[in-house]
């Protein structure tokens, strides 16, 4: 929560537009009741969009590709990035594809996405030398972002924010946006 409340305050200063949370009557960031731990944020103007491939599906995309770039613009200059964990990507994506193929697929489908998510990797950390990193969200969606008047008027959920190579966070963000769309009529 320290780190949370930290870069908040921070893009705060910097003119995005992130609600950190409100500090209880004790100054404390958080209470904790029992094994519980609640935290009060205040509200931010905007809504959360939904439908990503209706009318104006390009402009959505355009303005949160444009906000993901406003926001990264501000935290590659954090002044305490050291204080967050580095992401690890490659063993992460290896690691949530093959949970997910033991999940879906046969023994024998299993060892052929995981050999494919292993060479994936590889080719990932052959070629990302030079990409830029610096903190990022890591957690980067729509539903993590919020749109007034055609533009991501703020931004949420920095708790899994951490240093990582820059180019992940549009990435992710789209592929939110495509598995949400899996299964509607285009």
């Amino acid at each position: 929560m320290g780190r949370e409340f930290a870069i908040l305050s921070w893009l705060c200063e910097q003119g995005i537009v992130v609600a950190p949370p409100v500090l209880t009557h004790a100054q404390q960031l958080w209470i904790r009741t029992g094994d519980d731990v609640f935290a009060l944020y205040p509200a931010l103007v905007g809504e959360i969009a939904s439908d990503h491939f209706s009318a104006g599906a390009k402009e959505r995309a355009w303005a949160y590709g444009l906000g993901i770039a406003r926001l990264h613009e501000r935290l590659a200059e954090y002044p305490q990035k050291l204080d967050f964990r580095s992401f690890d990507h490659h063993a992460e994506i290896a690691e949530w594809i093959e949970h997910s193929a033991h999940e879906h697929f046969s023994r024998l489908q299993t060892d052929h996405v995981s050999d494919a998510a292993h060479a994936l990797c590889r080719f990932l950390e052959q070629h990302q030398s030079g990409l830029p990193a610096h903190l990022i969200h890591r957690d980067i969606h729509p539903a993590n972002m919020l749109m007034a008047d055609g533009q991501v008027s703020g931004y949420l959920d920095f708790d899994l924010a951490c240093v990582g190579i820059r180019l992940f966070d549009p990435c992710y963000c789209l592929t939110s946006m495509l598995v949400g769309g899996f299964g509607q009529e285009q």
